[in-house]
């Protein structure tokens, strides 16, 4: 007859056999008797985690630790199962502080080290997890895909991008037929600019994982980079099909679905409207703010601009003089910046800022927290559903007041936004409204503010007069360039025989990408050789110096350029936009309006070319403009920030006293 196990080590080696009720029995058996057993206590409580009881497994973990004395490499490893615990409690602040106090003990502790690099790579510290995890790979876990996968995902968000791949390939020996790892390298070679190669290896993930919905999302990434949106949004669609929680792709189907040609305003507000209703179910708001601690004696409103844009990108270039134009007398500033890596735009606008909060590592709930602690009192989304949004946060109101400004193209579809910026341009009073799950408060003028490209660039003579003929050319994202847009910009150039026309993309990078616009255009007789399709350059300074090239800028349409719009005119290049319904695509009437170049305007598309060709023939006239375009742009209502900013600045003191009027 067998002895029945008692010792510690006979229930460890239950444990890990996965015997964990007879192993639970010795457990408790011997802290009934020896209720300070550090080992014990430390045991007992990861067979706890196992069995999903996560506070009696922190309780048992806590008191191992709490005894003394307790060996160093005995607490590095109570430490270690702390971290493992809280992490999935859901609290990742005490987790990486278990955790790092265990590596302070054993900084060689693999297991510990990539645990705590894992979680730096979630926390978007990137420089902190590519130390660990290669702790973790030098010290033990040198066999283990998911360390050298997550060391490549480190690196890439670093843009790293031949040292990502170097290990991703190093991952895939270890792991070769592994669909979520083909589908993070994906995601990197299209980041990298290998869209084909990216979409072969999306393809053979699905091949061995057909319903795995995040290589459909990454998919309809691919197909973006490569200029095909048909694909891309039945990526997205398969996405959802497979996995209707994929948050990402229901966002990133909301937004690409402005680059639908023939979507209505209509269509578009159904879409966000239904999506926010259904978002807004499975979140918990907080409790409501009271308005008695804003008294109208109160002068300074506390107001929080939310984004992972305020570097160089359109957001934070447009909002950087807003910021620094701001009325302190009257509204303290605070940006909650999603950004990874600051640039020197980013520095600019938090020296501006009264307060600033880093917020890429917060969780939703933990940042609507922050922003409530902070008594925010107006709450500005910069986002929408683009990349870095925090949707999750508005939804759960940490403020008495939210609203939507800028950073996308209509209404964001999330009842808890209670308004949104526009201008009566863009969205004129009556059928707008209905299309707005948000109230729309109207900017006279217009909603836009740019005070400059941020670089002394001086604008070049008119291309025409060195080249002797005519160049069209578009800046815009190659998204936007539909096939309706691509009729309409054959017809100027068949109409103005020797014109060229250049376009500017980073995915023009891809020869594939090349050869589609090229065949595109060809379908209407242009050859290739009137077209100069040019990558993106790495320096702002180059990227404008290629206005140089360009005698008349075409907007694209229904989807319209705001900063390449903005940034043609101060380089001294005129505009054509083509007037639409939906307000993504009158942008373009809103900004020609406010420099008084409503002869840029075009009703129809007959009078776009018209006005193209006509413009193209009179090159007195471009010389004319392009000499005074730059001041014309500084004497409007778009260049003049401290104007400008008083005039927003009043819509939210509108919506402010119109909301405090309504809650009491």
């Amino acid at each position: 007859m067998n002895p029945v196990p008692t010792s510690l080590d006979d229930a460890r080696r239950l444990h890990l056999a996965g015997r964990l009720g007879d192993a639970r029995q010795i457990y408790d058996a011997i802290l009934e008797n020896e209720p300070g057993n550090d080992r014990a206590l430390h045991l007992r409580g990861m067979l706890a985690l196992q069995e999903g009881d996560n506070e009696n497994a922190e309780r048992l973990v806590r008191q191992a630790l709490s005894r003394v004395p307790v060996p160093e490499s005995a607490r590095a490893t109570y430490l270690k199962g702390l971290g493992q615990i809280l992490y999935f409690k859901g609290d990742l602040e005490d987790a990486a502080e278990a955790w790092r106090a265990c590596l302070d003990i054993d900084s060689g502790d693999a297991s510990a080290a990539y645990n705590y690099g894992t979680l730096c790579l979630q926390r978007r510290n990137y420089d902190l997890a590519e130390t660990w995890l290669r702790t973790a790979i030098d010290h033990g876990e040198q066999d283990n895909w998911e360390a050298h996968a997550n060391l490549a995902n480190a690196l890439a968000r670093r843009r790293r991008y031949p040292e990502a791949e170097a290990c991703y390939l190093t991952a895939m020996a270890l792991s070769p037929d592994n669909a979520p790892l083909l589908t993070s390298y994906a995601d990197v070679l299209t980041r990298s600019g290998a869209p084909q190669k990216a979409e072969a290896m999306l393809k053979n993930a699905l091949r061995l994982q057909p319903d795995f919905a995040p290589a459909f999302l990454n998919l309809a990434n691919t197909c973006l980079a490569q200029a095909q949106l048909p694909g891309a949004l039945e990526a997205l669609d398969q996405a959802l099909d497979h996995d209707p929680s994929l948050a990402d792709a229901r966002h990133k189907r909301l937004f690409f679905s402005h680059y639908i040609k023939d979507i209505s305003a209509e269509e578009l507000f159904h879409l966000h409207r239904d999506w926010g209703a259904t978002f807004a179910a499975g979140i918990d708001v907080m409790p409501a703010v009271s308005f008695d601690r804003h008294s109208s004696g109160r002068r300074v409103l506390r107001l929080g601009y939310v984004s992972a844009d305020l570097g160089w990108h359109s957001v934070g270039l447009f909002m950087a003089s807003i910021i620094a134009a701001h009325d302190r007398q009257h509204f303290h500033i605070t940006c909650y910046s999603g950004l990874e890596s600051e640039d020197t735009l980013t520095k600019t606008i938090r020296a501006d800022a009264d307060g600033w909060c880093e917020t890429a590592a917060f969780s939703d709930a933990r940042l609507a927290k922050t922003i409530r602690a902070d008594g925010i009192d107006i709450l500005v989304d910069l986002s929408g559903h683009t990349g870095g949004h925090r949707m999750g946060v508005f939804a759960r109101r940490p403020a008495p007041l939210q609203i939507s400004y800028l950073g996308y193209p209509g209404t964001v579809g999330l009842a808890a936004i209670d308004y949104r910026i526009a201008d009566a341009c863009t969205e004129p009073a009556g059928r707008a409204d209905d299309c707005s799950v948000e109230k729309i408060l109207r900017i006279d003028d217009g909603f836009h503010c740019f005070a400059g490209p941020g670089e002394d660039l001086a604008v070049a003579p008119v291309p025409v007069a060195n080249q002797g003929v005519i160049t069209f050319g578009s800046f815009n994202n190659i998204a936007k360039i539909n096939s309706d847009v691509v009729a309409l910009w054959a017809g100027i150039l068949n109409t103005v025989p020797e014109a060229r026309l250049l376009l500017k993309d980073q995915r023009f990078k891809n020869s594939a990408t090349r050869r589609r616009i090229e065949s595109a255009f060809a379908a209407h007789g242009i050859d290739a050789d009137r077209l100069k399709l040019l990558g993106a350059q790495a320096e702002r300074r180059d990227h404008l110096a290629q206005y140089a090239q360009v005698d008349i800028a075409l907007d694209p349409f229904p989807y319209n350029g705001t900063t390449t719009t903005c940034e043609a005119l101060w380089m001294g290049v005129p505009v054509i936009t083509l007037t639409g319904t939906r307000p993504d695509a009158r942008v373009g009437v809103s900004l020609l309006s406010q420099m008084q170049l409503k002869e840029m305007i075009a009703a129809a598309p007959d009078d776009y070319i018209a006005i193209a060709a006509g413009l193209a023939a009179d090159v007195e006239k471009l010389n004319s403009l392009r000499a005074n375009l730059r001041g014309r742009m500084r004497n409007a209502p778009l260049g003049h920030a401290r104007a400008f900013t008083a005039k927003l600045e009043t819509a939210y003191l509108d919506a402010w006293n119109e909301t405090q009027g309504s809650a009491e």
